[in-house]
């Protein structure tokens, strides 16, 4: 249970920090999760928190011009 509130609240994090334009530091906040793992998709079983996680991490490498 902690797991996972801890994972909704890193993704929260995410959103409100690429809202306001922060995109490195909503990039760093993502660090403790290795999103290019391929496990990290099995680990976790909610479709809608994957597909929020890689939409704003997407963008926000968009804005940096990765």
């Amino acid at each position: 249970m902690l797991k996972m509130l801890g994972y909704y609240s890193m993704i929260g994090q995410l959103r409100c920090l690429t809202v306001i334009g922060e995109y490195e530091q909503a990039l760093k906040a993502l660090h403790p999760l290795n999103i290019f793992d391929k496990t990290f998709l099995l680990t976790s079983k909610i479709t809608t928190c994957h597909i929020s996680l890689y939409y704003y991490a997407g963008f926000c490498y968009l804005m940096l011009g990765r």
